[in-house]
């Protein structure tokens, strides 16, 4: 799951007569609309081992364009929910209870795989981030472009 932070085709026209030092800013302004995007993905992530919030990350993949994805498979159940059959493949687990009585000492058995029905809502972290973040992008960008185009 990612998103690319990239400038609209609207500010094309500036950028062709903007200097480097603009271009600079503009570029500085992408990266720190991401880095700030990932943070805030990571902190609304759900945080049951906290392993999908670290695994936000950020990059710049081009002069004026950036990315944040994470490389979690279930990222995108968590953000956008899933309804179907989910196949679970065979695994052991340790038994540590039977029957209501205490097993001593905990039993390893074999779990075969099997079908189960999920119904998740999604949370809907990653969007929620987006929308924070994409106002405040705007503002960065323009603003470096209008104070590199002023001098």
């Amino acid at each position: 799951m990612s998103i690319t932070l990239t400038l609209n085709d609207r500010l094309t026209p500036y950028l062709r007569r903007a200097s480097e030092k603009t271009m600079k800013r503009v570029s500085e302004a992408v990266e720190r609309s991401g880095f700030q995007l990932a943070n805030d993905a990571r902190r609304l992530a759900p945080k049951d081992t906290s392993t999908l919030a670290r695994s936000h990350t950020f990059r710049m993949v081009g002069p004026r364009r950036g990315r944040v994805f994470t490389n979690v498979d279930y990222a995108r159940v968590q953000n956008d929910g899933f309804r179907g059959i989910q196949y679970v493949r065979p695994h052991h687990r340790r038994q540590t209870h039977a029957f209501g009585k205490k097993l001593t000492p905990p039993q390893r058995v074999q779990v075969r795989r099997y079908a189960r029905r999920v119904d998740y809502r999604g949370t809907g972290y990653f969007d929620r981030a987006v929308d924070r973040q994409r106002p405040r992008f705007r503002r960065r960008v323009v603003r470096a472009l209008r104070t590199g185009l002023k001098g």
